[in-house]
Formats: C-alpha cells, sequence, structure tokens
C-alpha cells in the first residue's frame, strides 16, 4: 500500500517513515522504523517548505540513521508563491526525473510522494549535513566561492546548449512570461514601501523598466544557449562536505535558462561587497572555461541576470513576511547585494 502523502511534519510517524522508505526503493532491504524524533531545521532559510531532520531508531534492518523530511509551506504567503511558481512538482520532477542525470551531486531521494488535486508533496533525502559551516549572512569564504562555481559548472556543462531534455520543465524555450510579469507589477508597490530606502534611486528606477520589459527580455534569451538552471542558487542552498564538495539542495525553482542566471544569484548573495568584488572577475572567467562558453558571452548574460534577480527578489520576498531577526537580515542581504552588484555594473545601460 503507497504511503499517504502527509500535510504537516507532526505526520510523520514511524510507521509512515516505514511505509514510504519501503515504497521509495533505494535501500537495500526494507527496515520498520521503531522511533522518529524529529529535529526542525531551516525555519530562517526554507522560506517554501517545512524541513525537519528526522532521527531514526530501527526495529527491524538497517538504513540511514537521519533523512530530511520537506513539506510545503503552511505559511499563506509562502504558499501563494509557491502555487505561482509551482515550486512543489517542480522539485518531485526534479529528483524523478532530472537528478540521475546530474554530475554536481544532489541528495539521493528515499521517498517522493506527491498529490497536487490535494496540494501534498513530500520528500525525503539524504541527509548530507553537517559539514564545513557556510552562512550565507556571513559569506563564503574564497575557497568556498570557489568550489560553489565549480560545481555550478559541473551541474551545467552537460546540458549547455543542448536541446531540452526535460519537456515539462518552464523556462526560457518557451514564451509565457507575461503572468510574471504581471504579478512583479502588482509586487513592486510593496517592495519600494518596505525595501525602497535600502537600494539606490537608479536600481529603483531600472527595476520598474525592468519588470516593463519581462517579456522582451526574456525573447531575448529564447535562443540560448540555455541549459539546467537552479534559479535560487545561494550558500543556505549548498551543503559542503568536510572535504569541501559541494551537495546541491531545493530544487523548487529549477528551470531552463541561460546559465549564468545562476552564477549571478551567487555572487550577488552569497559573498561579502569587497569579497564579491575582489573574486567576480576571476569565477566568472573560471566558469566560462568550465563551461565551455566564450568570456564575453557569460559576462554579458550575468550583468543582464542581475536584473532578474532585481525583480524577482522584488517579487518573492515582498510577498514574504520574514519568521525571524535573521530572516530578515538574509531578505536584506539577498536585496541589497543583487541591487549593488547591479549598480556596480551599470546594468541599467542593457535596458532599452
Amino acid at each position: 500500500m503507497a504511503a499517504p502523502v502527509p500535510a504537516e511534519l507532526s505526520e510523520l510517524t514511524a510507521s509512515w517513515v516505514t511505509a514510504a522508505l519501503a515504497e521509495g526503493d533505494r535501500l537495500p532491504f526494507a527496515p520498520e522504523v521503531a522511533t522518529v524524533r524529529l529535529e526542525r531545521v531551516g525555519q530562517s532559510t526554507g522560506f517554501l517548505g517545512q524541513l525537519a531532520r528526522l532521527h531514526l531508531d530501527y526495529r527491524r534492518g538497517e538504513g540511514p540513521s537521519t533523512v530530511i523530511a520537506k513539506l510545503p509551506t503552511l505559511d499563506p504567503g509562502g504558499r501563494s508563491v509557491g502555487r505561482m511558481l509551482d515550486v512543489w512538482t517542480r522539485e518531485s520532477r526534479f529528483f524523478a526525473e532530472v537528478a540521475p542525470h546530474c554530475r554536481a551531486k544532489v541528495p539521493d531521494c528515499l521517498y517522493n510522494g506527491a498529490e497536487p488535486e490535494a496540494g501534498r508533496w513530500t520528500l525525503l533525502l539524504e541527509d548530507c549535513g553537517p559539514g564545513q559551516e557556510a552562512d550565507q549572512l556571513v559569506g563564503a569564504t574564497d575557497a568556498q566561492a570557489a568550489e560553489a562555481v565549480a560545481a555550478l559548472a559541473r551541474l551545467q556543462a552537460p546540458f549547455w546548449g543542448e536541446p531540452l531534455p526535460f519537456r515539462w520543465m518552464p523556462g526560457f524555450h518557451r514564451p509565457g512570461f507575461e503572468m510574471l510579469q504581471a504579478a512583479m507589477q502588482s509586487a513592486l508597490p510593496r517592495f519600494i514601501s518596505a525595501y525602497g530606502d535600502r537600494v539606490t534611486p537608479r536600481t529603483l528606477a531600472w527595476l520598474t523598466t525592468f519588470v516593463d520589459q519581462l517579456p522582451r527580455w526574456a525573447a531575448e534569451h529564447e535562443d540560448g544557449p540555455l541549459t539546467l538552471v537552479h534559479a535560487d542558487y545561494r550558500l543556505d542552498n549548498l551543503l559542503y562536505g568536510a572535504d569541501g564538495t559541494v551537495t546541491i539542495i531545493d530544487w523548487q525553482t529549477a528551470l531552463w535558462g541561460p546559465g549564468p542566471m545562476d552564477l549571478a544569484s551567487f555572487l550577488a548573495t552569497s559573498l561579502t561587497v569587497d569579497r564579491r568584488r575582489h573574486l567576480e572577475s576571476a569565477l566568472l572567467s573560471e566558469y566560462a572555461v568550465a563551461v565551455g562558453a566564450a568570456a564575453a558571452h557569460v559576462e554579458q548574460v550575468y550583468r543582464s541576470c542581475l536584473l532578474w534577480w532585481m525583480a524577482i527578489f522584488a517579487n518573492n520576498l515582498s510577498r514574504l513576511d520574514p519568521s525571524d531577526e535573521r530572516s530578515a537580515a538574509l531578505f536584506d542581504r539577498m536585496i541589497t547585494g543583487t541591487f549593488g552588484a547591479a549598480d556596480d555594473w551599470d546594468a541599467g545601460d542593457l535596458l532599452i
């Protein structure tokens, strides 16, 4: 019998986890779980999900001592953003269809339950932490930044410029940005009220112009080269092992798009301003070589995608209420970092 897809973490009982692991069929033998101890994680980083580390003891057989459980958020604002972006279906299908083809490391998926008509999705994932400490508010070290860019290149290079292998995946290969544009336009007053005083006046003007031009901007990237894009590639979604290797988590926004979009997200949000300015040029060059692209192309698309992230963060973060001081500081870091990088690069010069 299939394990019922739960709506809340409290439903992850020993009998349910036993059934879910058997259904996932990723372990050599189907163990029987005796007890589950739930440890909440990611309250300040998992804005669209309920996240917990499940500590498991077994009555029969063997299995992992811990797994990560991921369910949709219960926050009304987060649910609204999640439905708009279809994030839970995207992540479920990523682990079912895309993860087996990734050269970069992603967590093993031990159970993948989906009842879209009921608004329920649940993942049980390999617990890849803890390893090296990496805090988005502190920012990546030089070594962590270099490995993150190398991992991104490993992820994207096999798909770079290739025909789309996943027909369900949203992205720049098809039109349809008008709905996102309308959502961004409706969010602009809320964003300006909440965050307008934290960015420069010219970047705020660029934001409005970019949103007005979004479908045309997206169409300019339609012919690619396109690749697999994580679309939330930042330090809080990277786990560093003891040897520095990176596991990429949180695939709710995976899409088919311009690869430097992820590079822009990481460098703008996950490095201090001084470290970004110091490392940016070298990391852009190393990424271009690793994916086999012209350095000038990577730089141009990187610069353009800073405008995209300005608009995405304005839309998404203005709809969410920070749950604590760390969340508020993280929102501020993502916004000021991205708008500041766009300011440094004079990204508004790309607008008509």
